[in-house]
């Protein structure tokens, strides 16, 4: 049996991919003429050969399955009823099973694989196993899968898929990027390899003392032996560990680590060396000296390493002035910056010999090195309790020393750096909790220079609790991720009373309608999401699972009401001195991008005078600047419309940005910030005119296609109820006056369709529409035909402005371009007179 098993391979069924199993077991059944014993059970006309080959198909399905597998098929005389049995257990359709495995499919993530291949091998064994427990699983849901576990370094491939067709969207087409995403890193990084193997030929490696390469490309897993460095990010945000050249994973200095300890618990090693020696060690964001006597230390902060020189004489002028003592040593590392031109002309000055440690010898720099990791595990442990950021590492840094100076040494008995340094003992009354919260209170008729302060900190009979060294679980893990985490949460009690109130507020709003569940029905599932707000409030939201749905099958409408339409029923209730009721959704979303410009300069215009701007040649994805655009365009179009142009200008580079496009985009939030008082107002009133327009155009406005911009206003009762900003008109106009005329179609349109959604609310336009526009020339042609041989290429679809002129439904008005308030949807204007169209707009 096992030569015959040999010849076809079947690999040992572990209880996964049963479907897989199932075809192989068939196949190889049918290879040995035997496959009818798994098909149909026993008769009595089956002839001799039956038990035979019953017999043989049950010892190849005992060979291909785990002995774990056996104990669940049980004790089966045949192989028809074994099979029976597998069936029942795997392969039948089972909703619970589907539910585990969409489970799988969603906490699959891509950064914990470390190539492609093995990624969608595992991707498409779940979706195997999904189908197999009876599910239906379709491409777009396949593509949802892949999309949701990638990385935010993959996001440019959601754009990409946008601009596909339909059928071109897969996820084998998202396969298919990630992979040549792969090769070209691959390649380059070999290309480096290659290069620094040419490099290196010949030499030997410090570290592991192998040749063909050097110490930086060494792929030994042991620790390094170099000196404690520190690095800074672009923020300017510093931390400080120890470079490892291996490739696993690496635990970066913020709050404790496996080798932090708590601020009761640091060490204090000391070492005893000669009199007025200083001893020094090197921060890239600090430059630290240690007196060998009585250990005190001093820190200076520096931004590069060229200003080790100037610390070190500063620190040695600060020393002779305070002790009247001269610095005779300087023992330091073999640093290029210790070992300058300069320090040794400063030295040979002052008299002191610099002793520098030879090269990987850092053991001798034992007092500076012991120093730097007990001042960094104490500023680790500053950082932890006081819960700030890491861009304050310098001065945490500077506080630990602070802290070091004034606390008790091995070297003297009851004595501090502090006090065998200056001969007295320090004054610790100042000491408060670092990091605590500061409440100043203040008079309300007046403010002093100085502010009465209270600071919350530990008392003086406070314990001190030996904690235990455990790593902190990172905030974004405390949030749950399904209803069993939520309820078996430390938190469970906050995260029920926020899905109660869910539940409450769904209910109050009539979200659902009961229903019988019947086998006909398709029931979509739901999902609680959870977050935590910034001020400690816990949320739920219970959401449904719309992936399940196909496409026009079983469809979901949700009717929402357009803006136009809200700010039309308004103006109407405020026309007419109705009462209005309104209501906050509780349930509704709220997302917030901080763009940290609290403090930056704010600007009364959202745009520059006549500004221009040039396509960039590549997106800088790393930028959101699509992201700041789209929360931009719902504000533009909703309340502000004085934002309108500035935003529709910008958008037209969503495909050609780069810093500078961001830069004017964040304008907008500097200008919207400075005036987040203003709102759009809505009057009552005695305007007679029920529905009034302003139109413009700016003739020529892009610099790349030369087409023209449209802009204009409705207003219902004197209240702005609709504006436009259009990107750009479809056709290039040769005159001012044809790119007028073309608004003016753009905005007839408009206004006839508010006309005749106000006879749903039984009003009636009785006189002529007026539309104020500043341009003579289209005036002519809309009122009075004027065409001329200049004015037949304008198409024949805009002459339809003509025609509701003679019908008496419009009456085109000629108004001075100072007072177009349609101007400010058109061009970017001066302070002045964008004020004073703001203001014509109702923005109060």
């Amino acid at each position: 049996m096992s030569n015959d098993n040999s010849e076809f391979k079947i690999p040992v069924f572990d209880g996964e991919n049963s479907k897989t199993w199932k075809k192989r077991i068939t196949m190889f059944l049918k290879m040995k003429k035997c496959d009818e014993v798994i098909t149909r059970a026993k008769t009595a006309g089956d002839e001799e050969p039956w038990d035979s080959n019953d017999l043989k198909a049950i010892n190849y399905i005992y060979s291909s399955i785990s002995d774990r597998q056996m104990e669940f098929i049980g004790d089966y005389t045949t192989a028809f009823e074994i099979i029976k049995k597998f069936d029942s257990l795997y392969l039948k359709e089972s909703t619970a099973l589907q539910i585990v495995c969409r489970n799988k499919l969603e906490k699959l993530k891509f950064k914990n694989y470390c190539n492609c291949a093995t990624f969608f091998d595992d991707f498409e064994k779940y979706i195997n196993e999904l189908k197999s427990a009876g599910a239906s699983v379709t491409e777009k849901e396949k593509l949802s899968y892949v999309l949701n576990t990638l990385p935010e370094s993959y996001s440019y491939i959601d754009d990409l898929i946008d601009t596909l067709k339909e059928e071109g969207q897969t996820a084998n087409y998202v396969k298919n990027k990630i992979q040549l995403a792969e090769m070209k890193s691959q390649k380059e990084e070999n290309f480096k390899r290659g290069s620094n193997a040419f490099m290196s030929k010949g030499r030997t490696c410090y570290k592991c003392g192998k040749e063909g390469h050097i110490q930086h490309d060494c792929k030994d897993g042991g620790q390094t032996q170099g000196r404690n460095y520190s690095w800074r990010s672009a923020q300017g945000n510093c931390q400080q560990g120890r470079p490892s050249s291996s490739r696993g994973n690496y635990i970066r200095g913020r709050g404790r680590n496996q080798r932090g300890t708590s601020a009761h618990q640091a060490e204090q090693h000391r070492q005893q060396n000669e009199d007025s020696c200083a001893w020094i060690t090197r921060v890239d964001c600090n430059s630290t000296y240690n007196n060998d006597y009585s250990k005190i230390a001093r820190v200076y902060t520096i931004k590069s390493k060229a200003e080790v020189y100037d610390s070190f004489g500063q620190y040695v002028n600060e020393c002779e002035n305070l002790t009247g003592k001269r610095v005779k040593i300087l023992r330091c590392d073999n640093a290029k910056e210790y070992l300058s031109k300069n320090m040794y002309n400063f030295a040979r000055e002052k008299g002191i010999i610099i002793k520098p440690c030879p090269p990987y010898g850092h053991q001798l720099n034992g007092v500076a090195e012991s120093f730097n990791r007990r001042i960094m595990n104490l500023a680790r442990c500053l950082l932890q309790e006081a819960q700030i950021h890491k861009k304050y590492w310098p001065e945490i840094v500077c506080a630990a020393t602070y802290l070091k100076n004034r606390t008790f040494t091995n070297t003297v008995e009851k004595k501090t750096p502090y006090e065998i340094f200056f001969g007295r003992k320090p004054d610790v009354s100042n000491l408060k909790l670092y990091g605590n919260d500061e409440n100043f209170e203040i008079d309300e008729n007046s403010v002093n220079e100085s502010l009465d302060e209270t600071f919350e900190s530990i008392g003086e009979n406070s314990e001190i609790h030996d904690n235990e060294n455990k790593l902190k679980i990172p905030k974004r893990f405390d949030i749950p991720y399904t209803f069993e985490e939520a309820i078996n949460s430390e938190e469970s009690k906050n995260w029920i009373k926020a899905m109660n109130k869910e539940i409450e507020s769904l209910k109050s709003n009539n979200t659902w309608e009961l229903i019988e569940n019947t086998e006909n029905k398709k029931v979509i599932d739901v999902k609680w999401v959870y977050n935590k707000k910034s001020d400690n409030i816990h949320k739920a939201r219970l959401v449904v699972r719309g992936f399940q749905q196909k496409e026009e099958i079983d469809d979901i409408y949700a009717p929402v009401a357009k803006m136009q339409t809200l700010k039309i029923l308004l103006s109407y209730c405020c026309r007419m001195g109705l009462i209005i009721e309104q209501m906050d959704v509780e349930t509704a979303f709220l997302n917030v991008s901080k763009y940290g410009l609290e403090n930056s300069k704010l600007y009364n215009t959202p745009m520059e005078v006549n500004l221009k701007i040039e396509k960039s040649d590549a997106c800088e994805q790393n930028i959101k600047y699509r992201n700041l655009i789209g929360a931009l365009l719902y504000i533009s179009s909703a309340t502000r419309p004085d934002i309108s142009f500035a935003v529709n200008y910008l958008s037209r580079f969503q495909n050609s940005y780069n810093e500078t496009h961001f830069k004017y985009a964040l304008r907008i939030l500097q200008y919207l910030y400075k005036t987040k008082y203003l709102s759009l107002t809505f009057k009552g009133g005695n305007n007679t005119e029920t529905i009034d327009c302003y139109v413009d155009a700016d003739w020529a406005g892009d610099n790349v296609d030369r087409k023209s911009t449209t802009g204009y206003v409705i207003r219902l009762f004197g209240n702005v109820i609709y504006w436009k900003s259009k990107k750009k008109q479809k056709s290039v106009t040769k005159a001012s006056t044809f790119a007028e005329y073309v608004a003016l179609s753009e905005a007839v349109s408009e206004i006839k369709f508010v006309r005749e959604l106000l006879k749903i609310f039984e009003i009636e336009c009785t006189k002529p529409i007026n539309i104020y526009e500043d341009n003579s020339g289209a005036i002519n042609i809309a009122k009075y035909g004027n065409f001329t041989k200049k004015s037949k290429h304008v198409e024949v679809h805009y002459h339809y402005v003509h025609e509701m002129v003679k019908e008496n439904i419009i009456n085109i008005i000629k108004v001075e371009s100072n007072n177009n308030v349609a101007d400010i949807f058109t061009t970017s204007l001066c302070k002045d007179k964008f004020e004073k169209f703001r203001s014509m707009l109702n923005l109060m």
